[in-house]
């Protein structure tokens, strides 16, 4: 998980990794196709959370959720109702901003949409870290 979204970041900052063209940048930056791809990643990693806290509260059962919006014992639909709420909040936020933003602040909608990628991709890696056999040392 964390090489993809390493790879998809470097991918997205640097235009010289993506071809010899450098026009092919500007045109995939300023298509269509850009914001399906930065929101398209973002859904992704808020997906990619909410499976693996589903996953990880499944296998061990002495573990709690440390989120506000879940609760310390939530269930699976709850899990995945709320992380699609955040993903489709999140989208709409980042369509909204992509298209309201300034000419001179070009890109500008990128920075919001890495940071929330990179920190559900840091959960979701969190998450895979917790083992069934050991009960979770950090309880409320």
């Amino acid at each position: 998980m964390r090489r993809i979204l390493a790879l998809a970041l470097l991918i997205l900052s640097s235009p010289g990794m993506v071809s010899a063209k450098p026009n092919l940048w500007k045109r995939i930056m300023h298509s269509k196709w850009e914001g399906v791809i930065v929101i398209g990643a973002v859904v992704v990693a808020t997906m990619a959370d909410a499976y693996q806290t589903d996953r990880a509260l499944r296998r061990c059962a002495g573990c709690v959720e440390r989120s506000v919006l879940l609760g310390h014992h939530p269930s699976t639909k709850r899990i995945y109702l709320t992380h699609t709420a955040l993903a489709a909040g999140y989208g709409t936020g980042l369509f909204f901003l992509r298209r309201y933003e300034r000419n001179d602040a070009d890109g500008f909608h990128l920075i919001p949409a890495a940071g929330l990628a990179i920190a559900h991709g840091l959960a979701a890696r969190s998450n895979t870290k917790i083992r069934g056999d050991r009960p979770n040392a950090a309880k409320d």
